[in-house]
């Protein structure tokens, strides 16, 4: 599957365009920022509970993403599928939307009315506070029940719990090249990263992802993640190594 990568610049130009919003908004308002294939930026806004799709090179603002507005709750976590479909887990919800990710259509599962895809609380989804598509399935992860839920991609039914626990307070999950996915877990502090079987490998970042939010493998193959307590993206290689601060941004909520 294609995992929605942030461009090194992207990042930098997100937190340059949220300063004109104010200091309280770049707290709250702004909880996920995924690059969009056509070198665009989405990002989803706590505030307006909508997302949001600015210009890649420009940073200039296109407006609201198609239909991806109203939505009724923190759109958390945001991925554009192999097959240009972008999901976004609604929080406070326990529900995913479908979008097309080219127009902004909703684009809901076979019997499902509006964007939903996997209904509100589907599989015992608790708060769906990050969302990945990968290969033939939907990881979801809910942070009520620290656990990593998946979802077929194309009916959107429950499939199991990849990972069952041990990922309390998850909020943020993204897969590297290799296929080992890598969880922020904001109860310990820490990164933990699985085998592409759910085994687990090791943890990281108890120094550096406080309170952590989002995490997200860039174009050089290094693992970004927002950590809150810090007010930096902190940067890591596959192995867990750090690799020091890539950017200050005050309480970051998502990248």
């Amino acid at each position: 599957g294609q995992t929605v990568l942030v461009d090194h610049n992207l990042v930098l130009k997100a937190k340059a365009w949220q300063t004109p919003l104010g200091q309280s908004e770049i707290r709250t308002e702004v909880y996920n920022f995924r690059g969009y294939t056509k070198q665009d930026l989405l990002v989803g806004s706590a505030t307006d509970q909508a997302v949001y799709q600015f210009d890649g090179i420009t940073g200039v603002q296109v407006g609201v993403f198609g239909d991806a507005q109203n939505l009724g709750a923190t759109p958390f976590g945001l991925s554009i599928s192999s097959n240009n479909y972008l999901f976004i887990s609604l929080k406070e919800l326990g529900q995913v939307n479908r979008y097309d990710a080219t127009t902004g259509a909703a684009a809901p599962a076979a019997g499902k009315t509006g964007a939903t895809f996997e209904s509100a609380g589907a599989g015992g989804l608790g708060n769906a506070t990050g969302v990945i598509a990968r290969s033939d399935h939907l990881y979801v992860a809910d942070s009520t029940n620290g656990s990593i839920k998946r979802y077929s991609l194309t009916s959107g039914s429950y499939v199991d719990d990849f990972l069952a626990g041990g990922v309390a307070e998850a909020a943020g999950i993204a897969f590297d090249s290799s296929g080992y996915l890598y969880v922020m877990c904001r109860n310990d502090n820490v990164v933990k990263k699985f085998s592409s079987t759910g085994v687990y490998v090791t943890a990281f970042g108890a120094d550096t992802v406080g309170r952590g939010y989002g995490a997200v493998f860039g174009p050089s193959g290094n693992l970004y993640v927002g950590a809150n307590i810090n007010s930096s993206i902190a940067m890591f290689d596959e192995d867990g190594v750090s690799l020091g601060s890539f950017a200050t941004v005050y309480s970051p909520v998502g990248v």
